[in-house]
């Protein structure tokens, strides 16, 4: 598990996220879909594994989904982004110009987003997804995607100090607060 506490038994999601963490280059991304409970756990050292992973500075990106947005489970899930490499970059080979974003994690908290397509599922649409992706990407420091600023209820950048305020714990809802 390469420098990290071996994930537990009985739920596999440490050990894809410490699999993942594993396979990434050095500028690398990964992002992948999780239940919730995975921002939050501290049963048998997942707790441990996602402090390190934060103090590591692999944490980019969470992202908090509604529920009902797929047809096999009505849970709300979140989204998660992982990088080796938040350092400034200039642009090129095939990398985009970003700023310097070392011990920042963006949250976003897009559970109120997306539409309701019947009774029972949610949709996120085209114009949904886009500005999530614009949030990120300005976080990023994309010139493309304008400026970026916290949003109360929406967006927040925090630092590592700010989540270890909160016992690591990764839930966007900590730290974007109550809409105005």
């Amino acid at each position: 598990w390469n420098g990290y506490d071996t994930p537990p038994t009985g739920n596999a999601n440490y050990a894809w996220i410490l699999h993942m963490v594993s396979k990434l280059s050095e500028n690398g991304v990964a992002g992948f879909v999780l239940a919730n409970g995975s921002m939050s756990t501290n049963t048998k050292g997942e707790g441990e594994i996602r402090q390190k992973l934060v103090e590591n500075d692999l944490v980019d990106c969470m992202i908090a989904l509604p529920g009902q947005l797929f047809y096999t489970t009505q849970i709300p899930v979140c989204l998660w982004f992982l990088t080796k490499n938040k350092k400034a970059q200039k642009g090129g080979d095939g990398l985009p110009q970003c700023r310097d974003r070392a011990h920042e994690t963006l949250f976003i908290d897009a559970r109120k987003i997306g539409s309701m397509i019947s009774r029972t599922q949610k949709e996120f649409g085209v114009e949904d997804i886009a500005a999530i992706a614009k949030t990120y990407h300005a976080w990023h420091g994309e010139k493309k995607d304008g400026g970026y600023e916290d949003e109360a209820g929406y967006c927040k950048s925090a630092t590592l100090e700010d989540i270890r305020k909160h016992d690591f714990v990764l839930t966007p809802g900590r730290y974007v607060g109550a809409a105005a």
